[in-house]
């Protein structure tokens, strides 16, 4: 799982939702989590509710985040679009 979730999280950096220094704590996490697991104990059940939850917590950020980037460029787009009209018409 850690290797494919290096590409994932540059790929979400190069997008602009993941900072690097979030996009290593995310893969430090991430680590532990799996680390956790792979002991047998009896804790299991709890490590990975908790790998599960921090999970979801990364997906509702970068939801929110790519919300936020979409509506920016959004605004950015029609402010541009209408700059520009704006110059046309005097």
């Amino acid at each position: 799982m850690l290797e494919t979730s290096v590409e994932d999280l540059l790929a979400l950096e190069k997008a602009g939702l993941l900072s690097t220094s979030e996009s290593r704590l995310v893969l430090q996490r991430r680590s532990k989590y799996e680390q956790s697991l792979s002991k047998s104990s009896e804790r299991n059940e709890r490590v990975f509710l908790a790998y599960v939850e921090f999970e979801k917590s990364i997906e509702r950020l970068l939801k929110t985040r790519a919300k936020v980037r979409a509506y920016l460029d959004f605004r950015n787009g029609a402010e541009i679009s209408f700059i520009h009209r704006c110059r046309h018409t005097v």
